[in-house]
């Protein structure tokens, strides 16, 4: 459904419908976009960017760009921390459950941290955005729920969870 709503070329073939569909950003960017992830993108990859009109397209990318920095963050904090410990599975996800307070990961989907709860497997609060299209238009922002920079919540959300220790 979301790569029907998403692509405005496909959508076109039936103008009187209006989409709504959850993405895990904040809205579509593009490869000339000034985050992190299309930056680097548009660096590694330009004649594939020059074809994406836009990221709802792929809603994936944003997670999977967060995942592997999160990961080569906790390893880089236990190369700081703990030069002599192993570099293990178990080591790696004890240094994950840190990422949560001042540390927490200001991402591409959203702001990511644990709470500081090693248990936890999932962050806390992870962003999940409604996205609206009226015909051939672009998607827009209906809302969204989760932490984001600085920004509040949409008022229809559940309440924030509070970290451990805050």
């Amino acid at each position: 459904m979301a790569r029907l709503a998403a692509d405005a070329d496909r959508r076109q073939h039936y103008p009187g419908i209006p989409y709504d569909f959850l993405d895990f950003t904040l809205g579509s960017a593009r490869c000339d976009d000034t985050s992190e992830l299309y930056t680097e993108l548009s660096r590694l990859f330009p004649e594939e960017c020059a074809q994406v009109a836009s990221s709802s397209l792929d809603g994936h990318a944003a997670l999977g760009f967060d995942a592997v920095k999160l990961y080569i963050n906790a390893v880089k904090q236990l190369r700081e921390d703990a030069a002599q410990m192993p570099l293990t599975p178990p080591a790696v996800w004890h240094a994950i459950s840190g990422v949560h307070g001042d540390e927490a990961l200001d991402g591409e989907s959203g702001i990511i941290s644990f709470g500081g709860d090693v248990d936890r497997q999932v962050p806390l609060d992870k962003l999940l955005s409604v996205q609206h299209i009226d015909g051939a238009g672009k998607p827009t922002q209906a809302g969204f729920c989760g932490r984001v920079g600085g920004q509040k919540q949409s008022s229809w959300c559940p309440p924030l969870e509070a970290e451990k220790g805050r």
